[in-house]
């Protein structure tokens, strides 16, 4: 009879384990972000005649981006509007019309609340991201596919070594202090896994230099802004009671994805300025681009793709701590990602055989498996725990 209530106690902690938001937003990336990349490849295949001018595409889909976001929002406001009777529990479509309405501010732009999205974070976030797009368009030039498999793994694994290490906590966040030990160690052991596999170089990564440095501190640095911001979010919510005023500041003071993407684009079109690309637009005459409607329409569907996927990125590293959520861009790129391109289009990604694999595919499930039970597992304890301090605490 023990033995049943306790497997019943611990089917109930499963469950609620199940429904938690962070098991949701990881589920959302690990589906959006391989469709994504398929999507993408389609997309890029439809036309033998491609743009070959990374930084001013670059630019324009951050444009597009930025207005279908617009429209969406401005959609999404209308319809919610329009809907006089609020459904009585909130379903996906009613989520998400509530989630885009809400990217566009409800006041003037002379109110706090627009200045508190453009925050110092905010500015960081976009400041990384836009470090991390140049490294890359640079990577993509210079550097072999499977070197930059090497360096997409750095984050992983100095995010980790930085939570090891003692250091005060004005310079570690306290979503990487000492208390997440054992999340690190678990991170490092998810990375020296990945970066074990196939089409991996970690021999040539040092050659890599200062593109990989830079990649390796934008996307960390990205990652972090969007993390942090999302714990303090959470841990504010909970003495909402207590002080509203303070949660209403600090929460609003979370990046906003349009403001976001706004940012991206005055930080982006600064390099296109000084770079020679504009002049080999005008040179090579390939600004008769501009003038064909199916150039539009794969750049605008080339966008709009980009746009999900960094919607899910942003609502994983805005709900998830930053370990986590750099485990699971480093098993999105080295493990679901591959297997999406061979499942559906027949040809693994570039540099996929290159490099020595010292783990193969299987041994990479079956480590990654024992590691993510051992993640359940802990997490079912820390559930209990707190279910049997809220009971305690009932009583008294």
């Amino acid at each position: 009879m023990l033995s049943t209530s306790r497997a019943s106690a611990h089917l109930a902690s499963l469950r609620r384990l199940a429904r938690r938001p962070e098991l949701r937003a990881a589920a959302i990336y690990l589906v959006v972000q391989p469709a994504t990349a398929v999507l993408a490849a389609l997309v890029g295949s439809t036309s033998e005649y491609r743009f070959p001018h990374p930084l001013v595409a670059t630019l324009l889909h951050l444009a597009l981006a930025l207005a279908a976001l617009v429209a969406a929002s401005l959609a999404a406001k209308v319809l919610r509007h329009r809907r006089h009777v609020p459904p009585p529990r909130p379903t996906l479509v009613s989520s998400a019309l509530d989630s885009l309405a809400s990217i566009l501010p409800s006041r003037p732009l002379s109110s706090p609340e627009p200045s508190a999205s453009c925050s110092s974070r905010a500015f960081l976030a976009a400041l990384s991201s836009t470090l991390t797009a140049l490294a890359e368009l640079r990577a993509h030039r210079t550097l072999d596919p499977a070197v930059f498999a090497a360096v997409r793994l750095a984050p992983l694994v100095l995010a980790p070594l930085v939570a090891l290490v003692p250091l005060p906590p004005p310079i570690v966040p306290r979503s990487l202090g000492p208390a997440r030990r054992a999340e690190a160690g678990a991170a490092l052991v998810c990375g020296i896994v990945l970066g074990a596999g196939r089409g991996v170089a970690l021999e040539g990564w040092w050659d890599a230099g200062v593109v990989a440095l830079a990649w390796a501190v934008g996307a960390l640095g990205w990652v972090l802004c969007l993390s942090t911001a999302g714990i303090e979010r959470a841990e504010v919510a909970e003495g909402f009671e207590e002080d509203g005023l303070t949660h209403r500041r600090r929460s609003s003071s979370h990046p906003s994805l349009l403001v976001h993407l706004l940012l991206s684009l005055l930080f982006l079109f600064i390099p296109t300025l000084l770079s020679p690309e504009l002049a080999n637009i005008r040179r090579s005459r390939h600004h008769t681009f501009f003038l064909e409607p199916g150039f539009w329409a794969r750049e605008t569907a080339a966008a709009l793709v980009s746009l999900a996927g960094l919607s899910a990125f942003w609502h994983l590293a805005s709900t998830l701590d930053p370990l986590p959520t750099l485990a699971l861009v480093a098993l999105k790129d080295r493990l679901v990602v591959p297997c999406a391109f061979n499942a559906l289009l027949g040809n693994p990604l570039d540099g996929l055989e290159r490099g020595r694999a010292r783990l193969s595919e299987r041994q990479q499930v079956v480590a990654l498996g024992l590691l993510g039970a051992w993640a359940v597992v802990r997490a079912l304890g820390e559930r209990e725990w707190e279910d049997g301090r809220g009971g305690r605490r009932k009583k008294r």
